[in-house]
């Protein structure tokens, strides 16, 4: 007589991916006090609570590191954090969750695709990656690339292996969403529409224009924040995209106040 292995395994897969959670958990989590928080952490923490206490909502985010004002999408983000509670740590401990929960989302689709080590060898690595870690600590942007990522790839496998047409709707919104986080973003999405170029899945046309549509709308308030200052942040990412011109000292290969190597 053989007995049936199947929920022995499942057992253990679910024991292991507890493991993998709990130690995810312990290094986003322990010692919030200790967790970076300078202007850029300021900005963003106060533009949230105005809003939680009444004020506008903001038309823009915090200024990138290249002069350019960023999309207001991540204060947007962190609002309803802010209305529940003022604490950084607070907030903070909401970001981690949800890098935590992008962990669970990669085993997800890493078990629901390819089987389920990959599952947990996928959540493992992105649990202890030292970069998803740092980036899921602090009240910052980039903590929320790697929730909008995840979910971006869960919905390009639906659209091309699970043949859900109806999936272009979250292919075409969430690629634009990290733009509107990031400007990272730019990247990831140009690799999603290769992607689609390449694969050439089944489209359901009504969901990916119902994708774009939505994300135009979340554009507005900082269209409008553009329009209102002549379009200036745009003139200046243009400027950065086809190079910048320094003035460099003969001999300097180093910023003398931040310690960058020079380009």
């Amino acid at each position: 007589m053989t007995m049936d292995t199947a929920p022995m395994k499942r057992r253990m897969e679910y024991a292991l991916l507890a493991v993998i959670l709990a130690i995810g958990a312990w290094l986003r989590l322990m010692r919030l006090d200790l967790i970076e928080f300078k202007g850029d952490e300021a900005v963003a923490g106060m533009l949230a609570l105005q809003f939680a206490k009444g004020g506008s909502l903001p038309l823009a985010g915090l200024m990138s590191s290249v002069g350019v004002t960023n999309p207001p999408l991540f204060i947007y983000l962190i609002i309803p954090m802010f209305m529940i509670s003022s604490n950084p740590l607070f907030v903070s401990a909401c970001i981690a969750g949800l890098g935590l929960g992008a962990v669970v989302a990669t085993w997800h689709v890493g078990r629901k695709y390819y089987g389920p080590i990959t599952g947990l060898v996928a959540a493992a690595l992105f649990a202890v990656s030292p970069w998803a870690v740092i980036y899921s600590r602090k009240i910052c942007a980039q903590d929320f690339v790697p929730a909008f990522a995840v979910a971006t790839i869960w919905a390009v496998h639906a659209l091309e292996i699970g043949r859900r047409p109806k999936a272009i709707f979250w292919v075409a919104l969430l690629p634009i969403c990290v733009i509107q986080n990031h400007f990272s973003g730019l990247a990831f999405t140009g690799m999603v529409f290769v992607l689609l170029a390449l694969l050439r899945p089944q489209i359901d046309w009504r969901y990916a224009a119902a994708g774009v549509a939505l994300a135009v709308v979340l554009t507005i308030p900082y269209l409008r924040h553009q329009a209102g200052n002549d379009w200036a942040d745009f003139r200046k990412a243009a400027a950065t995209v086809g190079g910048q011109k320094f003035n460099i000292p003969a001999g300097m290969t180093v910023h003398p106040d931040l310690g960058y190597a020079l380009p």
